[in-house]
């Protein structure tokens, strides 16, 4: 019974020697870090060798992690006359590798993804490396419907992938806290018909009434969805106009004029005409559309 108790005790000093060591060189890095020094520091082992060492203590150790990265972000943006988006691409790798060794050590851990969604999605402009990252937590985190959210923000707002990010928006939608979120599903399909992908928004929202109880939220379905029935009236009027004149029509008068339409389909949306940009697309929300050029956003 003693020869045991001993052994158990060797273990825990073994382990608790092995987790302060470890958190003791950590400390001087984040000493290194504060000196200005961050980009010139890497993490003391990899995250797949953390995660093997660490044994019982991976929250501990993944805590450690997470509150040191924050706290080399925190360094920076106390400084006055900083902006975190002037930090060289090194330091942004260093902090990256820091959250990335903790998210092994625990991917549940919410915290991660609360630093890597604002800070390197619009502060580093690192937009693919937080997707990435948040894909991870996504795969773990498989009742968290904010990580859905903020990839298809990500893929929509700074890399223009309407497909991915309605994507993730359905699936966001599809997670506990997200289901019933009539935002997420109409927006889903909003951005399926701005890829031209009308008729899949169309069968994404179908689906949905069939499984939708409540009366509230199918009348909001059933407004989208007739919504995307006229635009897709409209999308195929525009084909047939196309090639028989060479150019798209200037706007749905002329569909009706040349009577490829019989008359407009109603939008309920804002109560006014359906608009077609200079490319032919159509817009059920953007009566100034063809007075509007696209921008991307390049972060």
């Amino acid at each position: 019974m003693i020869r045991r108790v001993g052994f158990f005790t060797l273990f825990f000093l073994l382990a608790t020697s092995h987790v302060l060591t470890f958190m003791r060189m950590e400390n001087a890095r984040v000493h290194d870090a504060l000196a200005g020094r961050l980009q010139q520091i890497k993490p003391v082992m990899p995250p797949a060798l953390a995660r093997l060492t660490a044994g019982e203590f991976k929250g501990v150790m993944a805590d450690f992690m997470t509150i040191e990265a924050a706290s080399a972000i925190g360094r920076y943006l106390m400084q006055p006359g900083v902006r975190m988006r002037d930090l060289p691409p090194q330091a942004w790798d260093v902090i990256y590798e820091i959250l990335e060794t903790s998210q092994m050590l625990d991917p549940y851990f919410s915290d991660n993804y609360r630093l890597v969604q604002p800070f390197f999605a619009w502060e580093a402009q690192r937009p693919q490396q937080a997707i990435f990252f948040l894909k991870k937590g996504l795969e773990a985190r498989t009742w968290d419907w904010e990580l859905a959210f903020f990839i298809g923000f990500d893929y929509f707002y700074f890399l223009d992938d309407k497909v991915q990010a309605s994507h993730y928006l359905q699936e966001a939608y599809s997670r506990p806290g997200g289901t019933g979120s009539i935002t997420l599903a109409t927006l889903s399909a909003k951005l399926l018909q701005k890829a031209g992908k009308t008729e899949i928004a169309m069968a994404y929202l179908i689906g949905l009434l069939r499984q939708e109880n409540s009366e509230m939220q199918r009348k909001a379905i059933e407004l989208r969805l007739r919504d995307l029935q006229g635009v897709l009236i409209v999308e195929r009027a525009v084909v047939v106009y196309t090639q028989r004149f060479g150019v798209p029509p200037e706007n749905v008068e002329l569909l009706v004029k040349t009577g490829i339409l019989a008359a407009v389909p109603e939008n309920s949306y804002n109560k006014m005409p359906y608009c077609i940009d200079k490319h032919g697309a159509v817009f059920f929300d953007n009566p100034e559309c063809r007075n509007s050029t696209p921008s991307k956003i390049s972060r």
